[in-house]
């Protein structure tokens, strides 16, 4: 299926508790040892952060994140205190010390982890104007694009916030209207 509604989606706990999380997209590795049966190969997930909270650890996976409410995030960083804005994408290993460091009641943000022996990712944000052609490049292994705002259209209809479109095979998709969207892109690593 290429449409993930966003109200199709049931928040679950962060790993360690602190948090809930809606996964928009997955795919497993196959391989188990980091404590919540198959690791992931990808995730694309949509966090809610209603307080002060460290992160869950996820050792070998890469992060990126994007803030979603006008406000952004506070984080601290390895120790470091840093605000990330609306739409910026701030990148750390998984493994390193990463909390929420102010309450923000209904802040959220996207998230892309990939597993660094799968490959690597990127996590962008993007317009759309009138319209815009969406399709996997070559040496990509799949791209998730997330409407951030409810002006977006796809075969007709429309794109709540936080509906996204996979794109995993070699379809075309168009999109139409006005707004921003956040583009997930994960490519496999050669070799």
């Amino acid at each position: 299926m290429i449409l993930r509604r966003q109200r199709d989606r049931t928040p679950v706990a962060w790993r360690n508790g602190a948090g809930v999380t809606e996964e928009v997209a997955a795919a497993r590795a196959g391989r188990t040892g980091d404590g919540d049966g198959d690791r992931i190969a990808w995730r694309v997930s949509i966090a809610t952060v209603d307080k002060a909270a460290p992160f869950s650890r996820f050792d070998g996976i890469d992060r990126l994140l994007m803030p979603l409410t006008p406000a952004g995030i506070h984080l601290r960083l390895c120790g470091a205190a840093r605000h990330v804005s609306q739409f910026d994408v701030v990148a750390f290993p998984g493994e390193a010390d990463v909390a929420s460091i102010e309450d923000a009641p209904g802040a959220r943000d996207l998230n892309l982890m990939v597993d660094r022996a799968f490959g690597g990712g990127e996590l962008v944000r993007s317009y759309v104007t009138g319209a815009r052609t969406l399709r996997r490049r070559p040496g990509q292994e799949v791209v998730v694009v997330v409407a951030l705002c409810p002006t977006m259209r796809y075969r007709g209809a429309v794109l709540e916030e936080g509906d996204a479109i996979v794109l995993d095979d070699d379809r075309t998709v168009i999109l139409s209207g006005y707004g921003s969207v956040a583009e997930a892109t994960i490519v496999r690593a050669t070799g």
